[in-house]
């Protein structure tokens, strides 16, 4: 087999003759073995000279069709020969057919050039494509053109050129100029690589701890690619897909958003965006609360990635508000029970948006969320974080610790087990506890003999009482703890 492969060579070559010999790439080929393709398309280019046009360009064009076929077979320096022996043939004809014939082996020329990582050479004859054709007229060759002006942009970006932005947009505009959907496709693939070049930069942005432009650059991408956007075209298959990246180019400047509201730039990383999803059941617990503590936000884990929450609120009159347990996701909560909750079929369900604000945790929800709620208690509202002495299951835990010392008489230990309550924790423990709280410490207070700051430490409880601002639930909770300040305040100054 290898003497036959040699003989065909030798014999090609003969027949070949000079114009052969001068290309030593195919010549070189040639040496080991030649495809019967190869010597037909040759023979169909030198019988192509005289012929009349119609007959030329089919000669050309099936010429072409097997040089590309040769090319898929991996003989890209063949295909490349044939071309350029195409390329010498038609020279500078001005005849519509040869010009047609021209511009598809410069075409095939350049795609065949990349393959062989030649990009330089590849973008080079995609130039001479649009200079020596960029300023006619005719839709065919507007079409060639305009698909050479962007192999030339995706060209240069995959050899990562500095031009290769620039030479996109010129490549996109040059085939939407040209209008013909036979171009959709390599739009798509030009499409694909801008927005491969501003994922890049937005990536290297992160990685130098620079996440505000890494949001610029993934802004940039979506304001002009994302599903409502007027960019958002091609083909059908090409649009999903990258309605699929966008979402997760979405998923990560929304993950980045919220981290800057919480962490340091060095500490925030799109590549934290994980679509398995976490467990959070060995998250620690942190406690917010509103001013007032009549809202308590409870979070097990990231909720800008996945997190448990439950909120309960006690508002005007006693009205409360409870979701139970939910869980959090980029930001967004759902109450695990929300399906059951839902008054109306059609509703799109109760949605509670996280966001960081002042120090603490904004919430806002939709009017769905209202069926958690009383009519005068409301989720939304700014809860703090507080230290842990200071979250409700403490507070409780210090009171009934405290009544325990109380009953031993072990007074001074009970005072300083809610002395650091009132100092610390007075603005985030709700109005009922808090008032209890200051009763209690007063009557220890009282048996230590700290008379003035017995007095000092019932004075909120009086100043309460003057303003009267108690729904009428309220003041009969409130009686019971006035009642009981009046009393210790007695023993106060009576002990003096």
């Amino acid at each position: 087999m290898r003497v036959v492969s040699t003989l065909v060579a030798i014999l090609f070559l003969a027949a070949a003759g000079p114009c052969i010999a001068q290309n030593n790439e195919l010549g070189n080929a040639a040496t080991s073995a030649v495809d019967p393709s190869t010597t037909e398309a040759w023979r169909l280019i030198d019988d192509s000279a005289g012929e009349a046009d119609d007959v030329a360009r089919t000669k050309l064009g099936r010429a072409i069709d097997l040089a590309s076929g040769l090319g898929q077979k991996g003989e890209l320096t063949v295909e490349i020969a044939i071309y350029d022996h195409l390329l010498a043939r038609v020279g500078d004809s001005s005849s519509r057919s040869l010009r047609d014939a021209a511009l598809r082996a410069l075409l095939n020329k350049g795609v065949a050039l990349e393959k062989s990582q030649r990009p330089d050479d590849a973008i080079a004859v995609y130039d001479e494509m649009i200079g020596r054709f960029g300023g006619d007229h005719d839709d065919d060759i507007r079409f060639l053109v305009g698909k050479a002006a962007l192999y030339k942009g995706i060209t240069s970006a995959k050899a990562g050129k500095s031009d290769a932005l620039d030479l996109l947009e010129q490549g996109l505009k040059r085939a939407t100029d040209a209008n013909d959907s036979r171009a959709f496709h390599d739009m798509d693939r030009a499409r694909d690589q801008i927005i491969d070049i501003w994922q890049r930069q937005a990536e290297r942005a992160e990685e130098n701890n620079q996440p505000r432009t890494a949001i610029d650059f993934y802004n940039r991408i979506l304001a002009r690619f994302g599903v409502d956007a007027v960019d958002m075209t091609g083909e059908t298959t090409a649009i999903e897909k990258r309605a699929a990246r966008m979402q997760k180019i979405k998923a990560a400047r929304d993950y980045l958003l919220n981290c800057l509201a919480i962490k340091p730039e060095a500490a925030c990383h799109s590549a934290d965006v994980d679509t398995k999803e976490p467990s959070t059941a060995d998250m620690p617990r942190e406690t917010y609360v509103t001013e007032g503590g009549g809202g308590v936000l409870t979070l097990r884990g990231d909720p800008w990635r996945l997190a448990e929450f439950s909120i309960s609120v006690v508002g005007r009159n006693f009205h409360t508000c409870d979701t139970g347990k939910g869980h959090i996701r980029q930001g967004v909560g759902t109450p695990d029970d929300d399906e059951q909750m839902r008054s109306d079929d059609a509703s799109d369900g109760c949605h509670i948006r996280f966001t960081r604000q002042d120090g603490g945790i904004s919430v806002e929800s939709d009017e769905a969320c209202r069926a958690y709620c009383g009519a005068r208690a409301f989720l939304e509202g700014l809860y703090l974080k507080v230290q842990d002495m200071c979250s409700p299951d403490h507070v409780k835990q210090a009171r009934n610790k405290f009544m325990t010392l109380y009953q031993q008489k072990n007074y001074a230990a009970a005072e300083g087990l809610l002395s650091p309550l009132v100092q610390q924790c007075d603005k985030s423990i709700f109005w009922p506890e808090r008032f209890g709280i200051y009763n209690d410490l007063s009557i220890a207070q009282f048996h230590l003999g700290e008379l003035a700051a017995c007095r000092e430490t019932l004075a909120p409880i009086f100043d309460a009482a003057q303003k009267n601002a108690f729904d009428p639930v309220e003041e009969e909770s409130f009686a019971r703890i006035i009642k009981a300040a009046h009393t210790n305040a007695r023993l106060c100054r009576v002990a003096q």
